[in-house]
């Protein structure tokens, strides 16, 4: 990880996101079966990626966000990073769901964070979302509590389930 703007794994790039990335995410973001849990409705205009890759590319820039575009063989296939100091968050493509694709991605977010110094990860899952939440257990992430309704996505409130990695324990 010599370039702070990448990380390269067996299988994957894992880069910043650049303002060619809006097409192939705007196809993830209007998927509802990838959205389904997540912190906003699917997509329905280009305008709604374009501001999140904006965003996204602000957010890195100023040293907000830990953030990346995914790419497997050349293809972007999702993303993954950091958000808010310390969030994990994570989205892909139904095509490589079970491939183990998020992991190896995740798994390198991981490692970065440690390399960098940070002492924990959390994340905020809806607890509908058992593959997301058995996902980050694989990774150590616990269960440090719940809440009702803490986002209103699409005009319904949803719950949280808060997990925490503590970075300092032994992999």
């Amino acid at each position: 990880m010599t370039d702070v703007s990448t990380i390269r794994t067996e299988r994957l790039l894992l880069r910043r996101f650049v303002p060619e990335d809006v097409v192939p995410l705007h196809a993830m973001f209007c998927d509802a079966e990838v959205m389904r849990y997540g912190s906003r409705p699917p997509h329905t205009e280009i305008a709604e990626t374009e501001a999140v890759v904006a965003k996204t590319i602000a957010a890195g820039d100023a040293g907000e966000a830990d953030f990346f575009a995914v790419l497997c063989d050349g293809e972007l296939v999702g993303n993954a990073g950091i958000w808010q100091n310390d969030e994990v968050g994570f989205s892909f493509v139904r095509k490589v769901w079970g491939t183990g694709i998020a992991r190896e991605a995740v798994a390198a977010i991981i490692e970065r964070a440690r390399a960098r110094g940070m002492h924990k990860l959390t994340a905020d899952v809806d607890p509908g979302n058992l593959r997301s939440l058995a996902f980050l257990k694989h990774f150590g992430f616990a269960v440090t509590g719940e809440a009702k309704n803490t986002w209103q996505v699409g005009g319904v409130w949803v719950d949280s389930v808060y997990l925490e990695l503590n970075l300092a324990q032994p992999e």
